[in-house]
């Protein structure tokens, strides 16, 4: 019997620890640059989120308060997690209200008005009725006696 040996390269190995490192550490300051521009951006978009709509903003404290009240454990990590991450934070209630102002905007627009300009158009009383097809074909079901299939399990 012919074996086949491959032969390794053992930089080869290296050389995909290396890649992946290389991976993290791009990851790792993409991550740490967005941080840093939405910390940048965390106080107006706190702000803006306050005047888009604030009941947004309360609602996310009571919850982080009710939270902290049934579940006290819970409700200490949920608020050093808003400490540390306030830009997260800030960004998340930003487009939040954001979205919820849009939505009010898109539901006030659909708000029924004047009643739409329409024509009544006249029906053929023969429209749906389908002329018959000459010499339509009558399917026949297959007998149970020239069926072959059942023969293959006998």
């Amino acid at each position: 019997m012919n074996e086949i040996k491959y032969k390794t390269n053992p930089i080869a190995g290296i050389i995909a620890l290396v890649f992946i490192v290389f991976m993290i550490w791009l990851v790792f300051n993409f991550v740490k640059g967005l941080f840093s521009i939405l910390s940048f951006l965390a106080i107006p978009l706190f702000i803006l989120a306050v005047i888009f709509n604030y009941q947004v903003v309360g609602d996310y404290f009571k919850w982080i308060y009710t939270l902290f009240k049934k579940e006290p454990a819970k409700g200490l990590l949920a608020g050093a997690g808003t400490v540390i991450g306030y830009p997260v934070v800030a960004a998340y209630l930003f487009f939040k209200a954001f979205s919820n102002r849009k939505i009010a905007a898109k539901k006030e627009e659909k708000k029924p008005g004047e009643y739409i300009k329409f024509e009544e158009m006249e029906e053929d009383e023969d429209f749906l009725e389908l002329p018959k097809i000459p010499g339509e074909k009558v399917i026949q079901k297959q007998s149970r006696d020239q069926n072959k299939y059942d023969d293959l399990f006998s």
